[in-house]
């Protein structure tokens, strides 16, 4: 009988929340939050996705996700031969990314806003955004406000780490 090798199971990381935070994430109410951004002079208010909202922002975040993964993996298999470290991320080309995202990133800022305004349409944050840039800025407040980069790094490691042999 073949026996097969146990898994090393890794603890997964600890993401270590402030008071504030805590308090934040039990209300999730905008008014009480004090991050916030101020377009065409109205103050719009960067609170925690819900649940589905996150869902979705994530998937509109996809392309540039697999296009950061991609370097990163094109790093990770030229690492040993050429010297390469996680700074050649910096040469991914921006224009692309912003390119490749273009027609979701008014749906990310969608998501942002409507926090604010409920009923706030892709077509009113293209005209209160004006570029990709402002809305590609909201898009990093927001993941900063959900820490979706730490949560993401945390993730991947443990997930890799139950589907090696």
């Amino acid at each position: 009988m073949t026996k097969t090798k146990k898994q090393e199971e890794k603890p997964i990381e600890k993401v270590d929340l402030t008071q504030k935070e805590i308090v934040e994430g039990m209300t999730n109410d905008p008014a009480f939050n004090p991050d916030e951004v101020t377009l065409k002079d109205k103050v719009y208010k960067i609170a925690h996705l819900e649940y589905d909202d996150f869902s979705k922002f994530t998937s509109y975040f996809e392309p540039m996700l697999r296009k950061i993964l991609a370097k990163m993996k094109e790093i990770q298999d030229t690492a040993v031969t050429e010297k390469k470290d996680v700074s050649e991320l910096a040469n991914v080309d921006v224009m692309e990314l912003l390119k490749e995202c273009a027609d979701n990133l008014p749906l990310m800022g969608q998501l942002i806003l409507k926090q604010t305004q409920p009923d706030i349409t892709v077509e009113e944050v293209k005209k209160i955004c004006g570029d990709p840039f402002t809305i590609t800025e909201l898009v990093l407040l927001q993941m900063a406000k959900n820490r979706m980069v730490e949560k993401f790094s945390a993730f991947f490691p443990h997930l890799m780490s139950l589907i090696r042999w």
